[in-house]
Parts: C-alpha cells; sequence; structure tokens
C-alpha cells in the first residue's frame, strides 16, 4: 500500500470517527515499522490536504467532461463479426467451378495472408468447401515452403486463374 493510498485511508477513517488504519499495524509490528515510521506517518492537515487535491482533480474532471459534450461525436460503423475459424461451415459444397485452382489462384494472389483470414475468405465470400481450402491451403503452403528452401527444387505451380460461377 502506497502512502497516498493510507493517507486517503486515514483521512476518511478521521471523518468517520474511526482509529487510523496504521494503529493495529504499530501493536503488532511495532520494530519493524520503527524504520519506516516517518514514511507512514502523517498529520490530519496533510491527510485533509490530499483530500482537497483529489476533489480538485475531480471537479477539473468533471468540467472537462462538460466542456467535451458540445464537441461533435463521430458514427461508429457497425461491426459486422465474421464467423469464428470453427465455426465455418463444414458440410457445403463448394460453389466455384473448379475449386482446386481457384484456391491455389487465389492464394497465390494474396499470399501475404495470414490463414486464417484467408480461410474466412475462401470459404464465405467465395463459396469453396471448408475441407477443400484446408486441404489446398496446406499443398500450397507446403510447395511455397519448399519453394522458399529450396529455389533449384521447386517445381513452378501453373494454376488456371480462378473461375467464379
Amino acid at each position: 500500500m502506497t502512502n497516498l493510498n493510507l493517507v486517503s485511508l486515514n483521512a476518511f477513517r478521521a471523518l468517520n470517527n474511526l482509529a487510523p488504519f496504521a494503529d493495529w499495524r504499530a501493536g503488532r509490528h511495532a520494530a519493524p515499522l520503527a524504520a519506516y515510521e516517518s514514511e507512514y506517518a502523517a498529520s490530519v492537515a496533510d491527510m485533509f490536504a490530499d483530500l482537497d487535491a483529489a476533489a480538485a482533480i475531480a471537479a477539473e474532471a468533471a468540467a472537462l467532461a462538460e466542456a467535451s459534450k458540445d464537441l461533435p461525436v463521430a458514427e461508429v460503423a457497425p461491426v459486422t463479426k465474421r464467423n469464428l475459424y470453427k465455426q465455418m461451415p463444414k458440410y457445403v459444397p463448394s460453389k466455384v467451378e473448379s475449386p482446386l485452382a481457384f484456391v491455389h489462384g487465389f492464394l497465390n494472389a494474396n499470399a501475404d495472408m495470414k490463414r486464417k483470414d484467408a480461410m474466412l475468405a475462401l470459404v464465405e465470400d467465395h463459396g469453396v468447401n471448408f475441407a477443400t481450402a484446408r486441404t489446398q491451403y496446406q499443398k500450397w503452403f507446403a510447395l511455397r515452403k519448399a519453394a522458399a528452401s529450396n529455389p533449384a527444387n521447386a517445381a513452378p505451380v501453373e494454376v488456371a486463374p480462378p473461375v467464379v460461377a
């Protein structure tokens, strides 16, 4: 507990005619607290001064809140929540013609997209079956990883451009 918290607690307790908060500590731990007595010792005037400072800060915050009511407020666009990765429809047939070529073409065009985002885009936006998108992503990723590690052994992947039905 910091000294400021202790001062505010003791001020509150003094206002309510209660014993100061540090009294029980002085009784049980007199020897260890003797070294820190100056840190915890606070006069009633110090306590009220701290309360006055806190009240001034609260009044200033209230004045700022009152002044900000006149400022224009920007409208917040509604957030469209997409399905989680595990909540995507899994048993829906693909709606695109030649989904394998479509997935590879999409991934080649969006190579910097994260897996989760690519899967969401393929399944929800383009109508590719979840299992097809997942399998073809993994095959595309393995080919891309092999090409990055050893460009001489990597076979060029030729995929027809995607056809949207």
